[in-house]
């Protein structure tokens, strides 16, 4: 699966959707204890304006955030931009021509793949008891976040938003 990039050690342009704002997810992540934990969490918009000012070099490109069992850490591209837009937190860069770079491209050609991203909260607000509403009909604590530090972005089967996206150009 090789482009018009080939000759640059790229096999074409990853682009994607790593978080769209306004989005309500289930997240079901261990507390300290061991104990499992669920929340809705939510992005509210300019919650990555920092992104946008930030050189996206020193931030990764990984499938999976580095769990895939073939692929590991390994970076699949390089990040070329990394802005907030209307939608959402947008990526695009060059996908590596590399044993890890020519696994994920079929898979982001199908569009099989949505996006995710690894990030530090900066700004946050809890509602711990928010009852029963349309998008959260068991009445779970929701977060929303504020403000975010992005520290790595990529494709992933399974995102916490499922309404992400991940491609290749």
């Amino acid at each position: 699966m090789r482009s018009a990039d080939a000759a640059s050690g790229s096999l074409g342009r990853i682009t994607g959707y790593a978080s769209k704002f306004d989005v309500w997810s289930t997240i079901t992540e261990r507390d300290s204890t061991g104990g499992i934990v669920r929340y809705l969490e939510r992005v509210q918009p300019g919650a990555y304006a920092a992104a946008s000012t930030r050189d996206p070099s020193g931030i990764r490109v990984l499938h999976s955030h580095g769990h895939d069992s073939l692929i590991g850490s390994r970076p699949i591209a390089t990040l070329d931009t990394l802005t907030e837009d209307s939608t959402g937190l947008r990526y695009a860069g060059r996908l590596l021509d590399t044993i890890a770079g020519r696994e994920v491209a079929p898979m982001l050609a199908a569009g099989v793949l949505g996006s995710s991203y690894r990030f530090r909260i900066d700004d946050q607000a809890w509602d711990d008891h928010p009852g029963q509403s349309s998008h959260n009909p068991t009445g779970l604590p929701e977060r929303t976040i504020r403000a975010a530090t992005v520290i790595e972005v990529g494709p992933t089967p399974f995102p916490a938003q499922t309404v992400t996206t991940a491609g290749i150009a």
